[in-house]
């Protein structure tokens, strides 16, 4: 499960939402909606760069092969968004050390698409995870 934290001094100017970014990822890692987490967290302070991003994810070999080429495609996805610096740092670990629970299956929002969570994002003004 890709895990993401976007550190920024102010969440406002960052030019994209959480679920923005959790639909390009869902794509560049190849995986089901629903599997990657992304978290936009204000701090008070950060140095040197303005945004920091940490990502975690499940070592499989396809992702060690191309880690080079994955960082280098989500900075571009933030430059494209107005991020002109920033660091991105990555760490794979074995699969066998990662489980998730979820524990509200019955939620409204399960089975729509992340697209379909942008429209309600943008319609209420929302900041929605996926």
């Amino acid at each position: 499960m890709p895990l993401v934290e976007v550190y920024t001094l102010d969440s406002d100017a960052l030019g994209f939402k959480a679920s923005e970014l959790c639909c390009f990822l869902e794509g560049l890692f190849q995986v089901d909606p629903g599997v990657v987490q992304v978290m936009i967290i204000p701090v008070a302070d950060l140095a040197p760069t303005r945004v920091y991003l940490s990502l975690r994810a499940k070592g499989t070999e396809p992702r060690k092969a191309k880690v080079g080429e994955l960082l280098n495609e989500i900075g571009q996805w933030l430059s494209a968004r107005g991020i002109s610096a920033g660091k991105l740092r990555i760490e794979l670990f074995e699969p066998s050390q990662q489980a998730v629970h979820a524990w509200n299956s019955s939620s409204k929002l399960d089975g729509f698409s992340c697209k379909q969570l942008q429209a309600l994002t943008a319609a209420h003004n929302v900041a929605l995870l996926c």
